[in-house]
């Protein structure tokens, strides 16, 4: 006799979720409406331990702090990825991206007026808000300065 999984209650479910590793948990909420709708969105704690995995390693993934996602290193500003906030590093937790970096937002300590990125290149922060605004005119003038306000 077989049962599936769905005709379980959703205590249950929850129950079994909180034994799953990550990337197993992420698939099963990814499976259905049912289960993303349950199951609770990753927390910055587990999208730190994701970045452990030897798939994370492999890809060369960081986790975010601020969007709440995985993203390739090329998405983070060199400074973001060395030392303190490398991968298990002490201040990995502070570790944001530069698109995060670029928006605004009250309180929190990001990339302000005169702030550098290097990015494999320099990028000198003065007046684009947004990052698709900074790659298309790094793209068009082959300069590799922007200025934000």
């Amino acid at each position: 006799m077989s049962l599936f999984l769905t005709l379980l209650p959703p205590e249950i479910h929850l129950l079994i979720s909180t034994n799953l590793l990550f990337p197993d948990l992420l698939y099963l909420r990814l499976s259905c409406r049912y289960f993303y709708n349950l199951l609770p969105s990753p927390r910055h704690k587990d999208l730190l331990q994701a970045e452990q995995t030897t798939y994370a390693i492999a890809k060369n993934i960081y986790a975010c702090r601020y969007c709440l996602r995985l993203r390739v290193a090329s998405q983070f500003a060199d400074r973001m990825l060395q030392r303190r906030r490398r991968r298990a590093g002490r201040d990995a937790w502070k570790r944001f991206c530069v698109e995060c970096g670029l928006a605004p937002r009250s309180g929190e300590a990001r990339y302000g007026p005169g702030a550098q990125i290097e990015l494999n290149y320099p990028l000198k922060v003065e007046t684009m808000p947004r990052l698709s605004d900074v790659l298309e005119h790094t793209w068009a003038t082959g300069t590799f300065w922007v200025t934000l306000p």
